[in-house]
């Protein structure tokens, strides 16, 4: 009975396809754009790119409003920051609890009095590195830090 009914369907569908390709649907006409093709793909384009750039531009001010809230405090920064930590772990799929991470190699391209500049290359799972260039302060103790992502595949200097 049930693969009557699945035949029977079958054959319902390809005979309302034939028809409607054929005459399209009883009572109406053929879809007229006034616009040609290229013209609408280029205002799809443009409305995609708009709301991208909405998404964008809301990202950031959603990101600086929490940062904001969360430096009012150097306990609620601690918290905050840690969180993050942990999202930025996650998003390298560092968040596993049996990685199996080898050490990082660290070469030391300058220094001064005031900073030092490492070639730095973390080896992940999968045989791929991380790799950057670092630029901390010579002094210890708490700085402001900066992290910039150049293209994977090659060296950052």
């Amino acid at each position: 009975m049930k693969r009557r009914l699945q035949s029977a369907l079958v054959v319902l569908a390809a005979g309302l396809q034939i028809a409607l390709a054929a005459d399209g649907l009883p009572g109406t006409e053929a879809l007229a754009f006034r616009e040609s093709t290229a013209e609408i793909v280029q205002r799809q384009l443009e409305q995609v790119r708009s709301y991208w750039r909405r998404r964008i531009a809301q990202a950031g001010e959603d990101r600086d409003a929490r940062w904001r809230a969360a430096c009012t405090s150097a306990h609620g920064f601690e918290g905050f920051a840690a969180a993050q930590r942990a999202k930025c772990r996650a998003m390298l799929g560092l968040d596993k609890t049996d990685p199996v991470l080898r050490p990082a190699k660290v070469e030391l391209l300058a220094a001064n009095d005031s900073y030092r500049l490492e070639r730095v290359e973390v080896p992940l799972p999968g045989g791929i590195a991380a790799r950057g260039v670092l630029v901390a302060p010579a002094r210890a103790g708490r700085h402001a830090a900066v992290i910039v992502c150049a293209d994977a595949d090659t060296r950052p200097e």
